[in-house]
C-alpha cells in the first residue's frame, strides 16, 4: 500500500481484526448474533428481549430516529445498553451493504480495535444482520456509559454550566482524540456531538471523554501511525472537524485548552510551551475555516434534499419547494431556529400559497417582486397547545415578460438561491433573516413565479432608512456602536471565504431597541438590548471560496457607495467602520500607521467612484447637450412621446435634440424643426418651432435587404457610422426593441435608457433601466417614467407638470386640408362635419363596416353632419369601399357629399390639419385617434381587444366604448369573447355621440 493512503478497516486481517478472538455465535430466530463474551451471551436468549420489535418492548426507550439509523436504550437485568437498528431503505444500501459489510459489524470491530489501543470507546457487545419485516437490518449492541451529555449539547449550553466544566471538557477532548491518533486512528466524522461526557458530580471534577458512532473510523499505514507530529494533514483535518462548531460558536479563547492536552499526550510530554501551543492554534484556524467551508457546501445540498432538518414539499396547482423543519441546536440571532414543524403541518398552512399574499403589510410593490410582513399561525396536533402566531416576510416574484422572462424562467429560481445562500450563513454563524420556506411554481420546464418565506426580525429597520430618519445618530454611543458591528459583518463574510456584489445599505438589516427607531414598536421586545446587524436580499451573495480573487473590500466599497451621498452619515462613521474591518482581518496595515492611512485614502477613491457611476438616480445631476430620441413607429406612439420631447426642451433648453422616426411618420414632426431661413410665416410659430433640432429618418423597407444588395448593405453602414459621428451623449430609447437598442449602442453615448423589462433582449444595450411598469398603467405615463428619471430627487415639479402634446400643425398643410374641404362641399369654419376613422392595424381591433355605414346616415339624418372617411394603406381603401356600399344600400338616394372618401388623398400633416377642425372625431383604436386627442378635438373611441385604460386616448379615457368594461384585462391584447368589436351596437355609438353633440 502506498504511502498516507487511508483504507478502511478489514481490509488487513492482522490490523483490523485485533482483539476480535473468542467471539461467540448465538442463533434466535433468523438472528444469527455475533456477541463479545460468554457473559454477554446471557442476553441472547428467546426470553431476554424480543430484537425485532423493539418499538413494542417496554424495556427500550427510542433515543434518535432517522430514516437510517434508530437508537434505543434497553435495560435488561438492570443493566443498560445501547442498541443501534441500521435500516437499508434501498437497493443502493443493500448494495453497499454487500460490497462494505454491513454497518453494525464495521462499527463492531472499529470499537475492537479502538479498545485495543487504549482508546476510550463504549464497551461492544454484540452484532447481527438480518431480513426484518422485508428489508435488511442491521442491529449493534454496547455497553451504556451512564448519565452523560454530548460536547455539542455542553457548547450550546455553556451559560447553564459553571464556567470550569468547559475547558475541563476540552481537555478531556484532547486527551481523547490525541489517543485515537497516535494509535493511527482517522474519524471521518468527528464532530462534538461523537463524543460523550460524565454529567455526574463526582466525574466532573476530572472527567473522561469517550468516543462514539465509530461506524466509518479509518486506519493510516504504520509509518503514519508512527509518527507524533500533530501537523500531519489528516490530523489537522480531524481536529478542525472536531473544533470547527467550538470556533464558530465560542470564538478562539477556548482553543488553547483542547490545544494544550492534545500536544501534550500526543508528545507523551505534560508541559508544552506556550509558544508551541499559540502556533498549532495558528496552524489550526485555516483547517477549521477551510473544513467549516467545505461543510457549508454539504449543509446546502442537504437543504435541498429531504433531511430531518429541511426536506421537500409537493402541494396543489404545480407548487413544490423546500421546507424548514428544526435545527439541532437554537441560534442566537434567530427566534425561528427554535421551532419544529412538521411535514403535515406544512402542508396544511400552505395548501394555496397564494394566501401568504393576502392580508399583510405591504413592503415593495414592484412589477419585479411584492414584498409582505405579516403573521403565520402553525395549527398545532395537540389541541390543548396554543397557537403562537410566527412573523414572518413572503417575497412574491412573478414571472417576467419578453425574452427576459422566458430566459429568468429556465434559470435557477432565485427563491431557491437565496434558500441555499441562508443555509450556507447559518452554517458559518453569519446572522441572516432564517430561512423557513422556497416554494416555486412549474408549467413543463418554464418557471411561472417563485415565493420566498423568512422570519421576521423584531424591531428591525434596513440600514439605508435608519441612517436616514436619523433616529440612531443623535446617540454618539449607538452610532459608534453601529458603525463597529457593520465593520464587523463585512469582515467575517470575507474571512469566510462569502463574495457580496450587490452589499448595499437596503440589504442590510439593522435590529436595535426601541429608543433608536423611528418610529417605535406599539409592543417592544424586551430581549431586544443592543445593536445586530443581518444580511437580507442574498441574490448577490457568493459560495465560499477556498481562494478567492475579488478584492478583500469590494463589500466595503459597495457599502460606502451606497451611503455616501447620505447627509447624515460623516466621514469618522467611515473610519470606524474601515478600523473594524481590518483589525478583524488582522491586515498588515491594522499595525502600520503609514500603510493604513494609504489605504485609507485609495479606499476613499474608490468608494467616491462608485458611487458618482453605478446610481441612475444620479442622472438628474448630468447636464447633457446632445440628445438622441429612439422612437421610429408607430404614429400612436409617436404622438404619445411627445410629452417627453416637451419635457427635454424645457429641462435642458440649450441642448441639440434629434429624433430617429420612419420617413412615413416624419411630417408629423416638421413642424417642430427651425424654421429655414427663407421662409417667412405669417403665424406665431414660437410655441412649436424649434423644439426639435433634427430629425433622422430610418427607412425600415429600404434597409430590409441589408445583406442581399451591396448598395442596401453599404447605406446602412453608412447610416451607422452618421449615428456614431453624431457623438450624442443620452439616448431614450421609447421603443424597446431589439433593432432601437442595437441603435442606441451604436451611437456610443455613454448614457442609454431603457425599460428594464423590453422585449428582443433590449435591455442588455442599455447603461441605466427604467423600472417597466404595471400592465394596468397607461402608456403615456410609462413614457414619462424616463423624465422621472432626469428629474432631481425631492422635485416635485413635475408631479405639477401639465403634460403637453402641442401636436403641430403645418401651414401649408393646412392650406392644402381646407382647399380638400372646399371641393368637397364643406364649410371648414361651421366644423359641422365629423371625422370617421375605420382603420386599425389588425381586423379584431376594427369596427364592422355596415356598422359605420348606419352610423354616419343616422348622423347625417337627425344631425346634417357630413362624414369624413380618413386614412391610409391598401386595407383601410377597401374597408372604406364597403362602408360607402353599404351606406348606399341602406339609402338609394344618398347625397353625394354624405360620405366623404379622403383615404389615401391628404398626407399626414393634411389629415392633422382636417381633424383640427372637424366636430367629432370618431375611430378605432389608431394612430388619427390619438392625433385627434392631443388636438384636444371632441374624441369618441372604439376599443375591444385592446385595453382603453393603458393605450387609450390619453385625456379622454371617459369617451371610449369598450364592450363589458367590468371585465377586467389579463393582459394588453385580449382574447376574450367578452372584449371582442361585435359587441358594439350603433344604437351605444349613436347615444354616446348624442352627449357629446
Amino acid at each position: 500500500m502506498k504511502k498516507n493512503q487511508p483504507r478502511h478497516i478489514g481490509h488487513t486481517s492482522s490490523y483490523a481484526q485485533a482483539g476480535t478472538s473468542g467471539l461467540i455465535s448465538r442463533q434466535i430466530g433468523c438472528m444469527n448474533w455475533t456477541v463479545s463474551s460468554r457473559y454477554a451471551a446471557r442476553l441472547f436468549s428467546s426470553e431476554a428481549c424480543q430484537w425485532d420489535q423493539l418499538e413494542n418492548d417496554p424495556h427500550a426507550l427510542l433515543v434518535k430516529s432517522n430514516p437510517l439509523r434508530r437508537v434505543y436504550r434497553l435495560t435488561i437485568q438492570d443493566e443498560d445498553y445501547y442498541v443501534k437498528v441500521y435500516s437499508a431503505v434501498n437497493f443502493f444500501h443493500s448494495l453497499k451493504w454487500l460490497l462494505r459489510r454491513d454497518p453494525a459489524r464495521r462499527e463492531f470491530q472499529n470499537i475492537t480495535l479502538a479498545r485495543a489501543h487504549s482508546v476510550s470507546v463504549p464497551e461492544p457487545i454484540a452484532w447481527t444482520c438480518a431480513r426484518l419485516h422485508g428489508r435488511r437490518q442491521a442491529f449493534l449492541v454496547t455497553k451504556s456509559l451512564g448519565p452523560a451529555q454530548s460536547l455539542e449539547d455542553m457548547i450550546h449550553s455553556k451559560g447553564c454550566l459553571p464556567d470550569e466544566i468547559l475547558p475541563l471538557s476540552l481537555k478531556a477532548a484532547g486527551r481523547l482524540i490525541a489517543q485515537l491518533h497516535r494509535a493511527g486512528l482517522y474519524h471521518p466524522d468527528l464532530h462534538p456531538g461523537n463524543i460523550l461526557l460524565p454529567v455526574s458530580s463526582d466525574s466532573l471534577k476530572n472527567p473522561c471523554a469517550w468516543l462514539v458512532d465509530l461506524q466509518n473510523i479509518r486506519v493510516k499505514n504504520q509509518l503514519a501511525a508512527g509518527l507524533k507530529g500533530p501537523f500531519l494533514t489528516w490530523r489537522m483535518t480531524n481536529v478542525a472537524m472536531l473544533l470547527g462548531d467550538i470556533y464558530f460558536r465560542l470564538g478562539e479563547k477556548y482553543l488553547p485548552h483542547f490545544a494544550r492536552e492534545y500536544l501534550s499526550v500526543l508528545y507523551d510530554s505534560p508541559n508544552r510551551a506556550e509558544s508551541e501551543v499559540t502556533g498549532y492554534i495558528q496552524h489550526l484556524i485555516p483547517a477549521i475555516i477551510r473544513y467549516r467551508r467545505l461543510l457549508c457546501r454539504r449543509r446546502m445540498r442537504r437543504a435541498v434534499r429531504n433531511s430531518r432538518y429541511a426536506g421537500k414539499i409537493n402541494l396543489p396547482d404545480h407548487w413544490r419547494g423546500h421546507v424548514f423543519f428544526q435545527h439541532k441546536h437554537s441560534v442566537d440571532f434567530a427566534p425561528a431556529s427554535t421551532l419544529v414543524v412538521s411535514r403535515q403541518v406544512w402542508e396544511k398552512a400552505l395548501h394555496d400559497p397564494k394566501t401568504l399574499l393576502e392580508d399583510g403589510r405591504i413592503l415593495k410593490d414592484e412589477q419585479t417582486a411584492t414584498i409582505i410582513s405579516k403573521d403565520i399561525i402553525f395549527d398545532k396536533a395537540d389541541s390543548s397547545e396554543t397557537s403562537v402566531p410566527i412573523p414572518i416576510v413572503v417575497k412574491h416574484y412573478p414571472m417576467q415578460q419578453g425574452w427576459q422572462g422566458i430566459l429568468s424562467a429556465l434559470w435557477p429560481s432565485r427563491t431557491r438561491h437565496a434558500w441555499r445562500q441562508a443555509w450556507a450563513l447559518v452554517t458559518m454563524h453569519l446572522p441572516t433573516a432564517w430561512p423557513l420556506a422556497a416554494l416555486i411554481r412549474k408549467q413543463g420546464p418554464f418557471m411561472r413565479e417563485s415565493i420566498s418565506v423568512t422570519e421576521n426580525i423584531p424591531q428591525s429597520i434596513n440600514l439605508m432608512r435608519l441612517v436616514r430618519d436619523g433616529s440612531i445618530t443623535q446617540s454618539y454611543p449607538a452610532r459608534k456602536e453601529l458603525a463597529c458591528k457593520l465593520g464587523t459583518l463585512l469582515a467575517k463574510l470575507r474571512y469566510y471565504g462569502f463574495s457580496h456584489r450587490d452589499c448595499k445599505g437596503t440589504n442590510i438589516i439593522v435590529q436595535c431597541s426601541s429608543e433608536y427607531m423611528p418610529s417605535p414598536p406599539d409592543i417592544p421586545d424586551p430581549s431586544v438590548k443592543a445593536i445586530q446587524c443581518y444580511l437580507v436580499d442574498l441574490d448577490g451573495l457568493s459560495l465560499p471560496r477556498i481562494k478567492s480573487t475579488d478584492s478583500p473590500y469590494r463589500e466595503l466599497i459597495r457599502l460606502g457607495a451606497s451611503m455616501k451621498n447620505l447627509p447624515q452619515v460623516r466621514l469618522y462613521d467611515f473610519a470606524r467602520t474601515f478600523r473594524s474591518y481590518i483589525q478583524y482581518l488582522d491586515l498588515p496595515e491594522a499595525h502600520d500607521r503609514i500603510r493604513r492611512r494609504r489605504l485609507w485614502y485609495a479606499l476613499r477613491k474608490q468608494i467616491a467612484f462608485k458611487a458618482a457611476h453605478s446610481a441612475p438616480q444620479k442622472l438628474f445631476k448630468k447636464n447633457f447637450h446632445n440628445i438622441l430620441i429612439v422612437k421610429p413607429s408607430s404614429l400612436g406612439d409617436v404622438v404619445r412621446c411627445l410629452p417627453v420631447l416637451y419635457f427635454l426642451r424645457d429641462r435642458y433648453p440649450h441642448a441639440r435634440i434629434s429624433w430617429l422616426i420612419q420617413p412615413r411618420f416624419a411630417d408629423l414632426l416638421k413642424a417642430l424643426l427651425p424654421p429655414a431661413p427663407e421662409k417667412h410665416y405669417s403665424y406665431n410659430q414660437a410655441s412649436s418651432a424649434g423644439i426639435l433640432d433634427e430629425i433622422i429618418e430610418f427607412d425600415r423597407h429600404h434597409f430590409a435587404r441589408i445583406g442581399r444588395s451591396w448598395r442596401v448593405t453599404r447605406d446602412f453602414l453608412q447610416f451607422m457610422s452618421l449615428l456614431r459621428q453624431k457623438q450624442f451623449d443620452l439616448v431614450l430609447d421609447l421603443q424597446g426593441l431589439f433593432r432601437s437598442a442595437i441603435f442606441s449602442w451604436i451611437t456610443g453615448a455613454p448614457t442609454r435608457l431603457g425599460f428594464d423589462r423590453a422585449r428582443e433582449l433590449a435591455p442588455y444595450f442599455y447603461t441605466h433601466l427604467i423600472t417597466m411598469p404595471e400592465h394596468t398603467e397607461h402608456i403615456v405615463q410609462s413614457y414619462l417614467r424616463f423624465c422621472r428619471a432626469l428629474t432631481p430627487e425631492g422635485d416635485d415639479s413635475f408631479a405639477d407638470r401639465d403634460i403637453n402634446f402641442n401636436v403641430p400643425i403645418d401651414p401649408f398643410a393646412q392650406r392644402s386640408a381646407r382647399r380638400l374641404v372646399h371641393q368637397a362641399g364643406l364649410t371648414s369654419s361651421a366644423k359641422r362635419y365629423i371625422v370617421v376613422l375605420p382603420g386599425g392595424t389588425r381586423d379584431a381591433k376594427r369596427w364592422a363596416p355596415e356598422n359605420f355605414a348606419q352610423m354616419a346616415l343616422k348622423l347625417y339624418q337627425d344631425h346634417h353632419l357630413l362624414s369624413v372617411i380618413l386614412g391610409a394603406g391598401t386595407a383601410e381603401a377597401e374597408i372604406t369601399e364597403q362602408i360607402i356600399r353599404h351606406a348606399r344600400t341602406l339609402w338609394d338616394d344618398l347625397p353625394p357629399n354624405a360620405l366623404i372618401n379622403l383615404v389615401n388623398q391628404t398626407t399626414l400633416a393634411e389629415m392633422t390639419a382636417i381633424i383640427k377642425e372637424s366636430a367629432l372625431t370618431i375611430g378605432n383604436d389608431s394612430g388619427p385617434l390619438h392625433i385627434a386627442a392631443a388636438l384636444n378635438i371632441p374624441t369618441l373611441g372604439l376599443y375591444g381587444p385592446t385595453d382603453p385604460k393603458v393605450v387609450g386616448p390619453y385625456g379622454h379615457l371617459e369617451n371610449v366604448i369598450h364592450p363589458n368594461p367590468d371585465i377586467p384585462h389579463t393582459r394588453r391584447y385580449s382574447l376574450d369573447p367578452e372584449h371582442q368589436m361585435t359587441n358594439i351596437s350603433v344604437d351605444e355609438v349613436l347615444e354616446k355621440v348624442q352627449k357629446k353633440l
